[in-house]
């Protein structure tokens, strides 16, 4: 068993720390009282303004791409975790911008890598890829053990992410570094604006009225909150420490609430506005998506247990309170309470 004062000695270095899921997260670690440091490129996501959730002398602003820099960071900062978080998350993104993806998205964990395996550095690296990093099978839900595919380059990009920490895990056995691949669904919370996701577009149209088209409505996709995947991300944590990185490399699929696995996409947009899904329906395609993306838990819940404390609507009411503060531009410091009340339900 860990104690308290063992995770306050803990350095946890979070690369990607702006955005949606990196600001919960670093918060998540202040309030356990945690030393955590953070790298990111721009610190102006409306989030982390307005929860700060690094002190200014731990964040680090540049982009993972520059080695130079990041190798001196990483050995100023001597982490016992690094959480990578650092990526281009946009499938449509992947088809405009099809070289920056994957520039973007296998550099940095490339130089990650490379970094620790240079210096050779002991500790955690837990890698955060995606569901769609498999090869489509239909209705079938997906095991770690199924083959990675290529489609899109955003899924590509997540695929050659887990083929780099597969392989440089063989170079790493003699000296204890593990790495864990996390392959997310979808995830809910409030603060991510990022733009063509379903929940951020739906809040913009809620409390911005702005104008909303469904892509892909009867999609059946693998969802689950923010708070439930940052509980499952230090139950690894913790898990790893009390092995001693017995577990060089692995990886686990994350998804579901804790009364649900499994939701079509005009379902939860019904669940969280009062209007027809059909009203929104956009039947131009302009680019291929999977119709459908299953996740098999089983493997990490029979590692950590269950981490999934919240059930949909719970998950669905506290995302719409925060966007609804972000997005009427409410006073910064009722984000940061909100934010922190929220946490604090896992944390007692």
């Amino acid at each position: 068993m860990i104690n308290i004062k063992m995770e306050n000695k803990l350095k946890v270095l979070i690369i990607g720390c702006c955005g949606f899921i990196g600001t919960w997260l670093s918060e998540f670690m202040q309030l356990k009282k945690i030393r955590v440091y953070g790298i990111d490129r721009s610190d102006s996501n409306p989030l982390f303004e307005a929860v700060r959730p690094i002190r200014q002398e731990n964040f680090y602003k540049f982009d993972v791409k520059d080695r130079e820099k990041l190798e001196k960071t990483i050995n100023q900062v001597n982490p016992d975790v690094i959480i990578y978080l650092a990526a281009q998350p946009i499938v449509s993104v992947g088809y405009k911008k099809p070289y920056e993806t994957f520039y973007n998205n296998i550099i940095g964990i490339l130089n990650t890598l490379e970094i620790l395996r240079k210096n050779l550095r002991k500790g955690l690296l837990i890698c955060i890829t995606s569901d769609k990093c498999y090869e489509e099978k239909g209705m079938i839900q997906l095991k770690e053990t199924d083959s990675l595919g290529f489609s899109d380059p955003y899924s590509t990009s997540k695929a050659i992410q887990e083929l780099l920490c597969g392989s440089y895990s063989r170079l790493f056995a003699a000296h204890k570094q593990g790495i864990i691949t996390l392959r997310l669904g979808n995830v809910i919370g409030g603060g991510d604006l990022s733009e063509n996701r379903l929940v951020p577009d739906i809040m913009k149209h809620i409390f911005q009225k702005e104008k909303l088209r469904l892509r892909n409505p009867s999609a059946i996709r693998s969802w689950q909150y923010v708070l439930d995947l940052i509980n499952c991300i230090w139950k690894l944590i913790l898990k790893s420490l009390i092995t001693d990185n017995k577990y060089v490399y692995n990886s686990f699929n994350l998804a579901g609430f804790k009364d649900c696995k499994l939701i079509k996409v005009n379902d939860l947009f019904e669940s969280l506005i009062n209007e027809n899904s059909e009203n929104f329906y956009n039947e131009k395609s302009f680019y291929y998506e999977n119709q459908t993306l299953l996740l098999d838990t089983e493997k990490i819940v029979g590692f950590i247990g269950e981490y999934r404390n919240y059930d949909l609507n719970h998950a669905l009411n506290e995302t719409k309170e925060i966007y609804e503060l972000i997005l009427t531009q409410t006073d910064k410091r009722k984000v940061k309470e909100h934010v922190d009340r929220i946490i604090g339900e896992i944390l007692s």
